[in-house]
């Protein structure tokens, strides 16, 4: 009767362990093959701004990918997973993203500690690197 209740005890951890570990999962990453989420509202309207050149997308690309930005986010599915970039620019428009990459105005409200001391160095980026960096993530569209 013994060996009954050890088994029955080991099969319902490991059950638990096991649910456990998808429910995180999902949380963190979303429902598989859900797509990307659902953005409240209409798209923003754009800024009005000097066009979107290739030379800036590609340099804010490089400076996402240099800066150590996919430590935190994603693009492409390449990256943190917890915070994708795709599509930013359906979710705000120029003024907000440069909001949320320098930790400012709304985006100080609603981002962590963390998030923010981790997001004060940007404000150190030369004009034109922000602003491609900026470009790129409305590229992302």
């Amino acid at each position: 009767m013994r060996e009954r209740w050890v088994k029955l005890l080991v099969l319902l951890t490991a059950a638990s362990v096991l649910g456990f570990a998808t429910l995180f999962t999902i949380v963190q990453n979303g429902w598989p093959g859900a797509g990307p989420s659902q953005s409240p509202g209409p798209k923003p309207a754009r800024v009005q701004q000097a066009p979107l050149d290739a030379t800036r997308i590609a340099r804010g690309r490089e400076l996402i990918q240099s800066r150590g930005c996919l430590r935190c986010h994603a693009v492409g599915g390449i990256g943190n997973p917890r915070s994708p970039l795709d599509r930013a620019a359906a979710r705000r428009d120029a003024a907000a993203l440069r909001e949320w990459t320098l930790a400012t105005g709304e985006a100080a409200d609603a981002l962590p500690a963390r998030a923010r001391a981790v997001k004060q160095d940007y404000r150190d980026l030369p004009h034109e690197d922000l602003d491609a960096l900026i470009a790129y993530l409305q590229d992302l569209d």
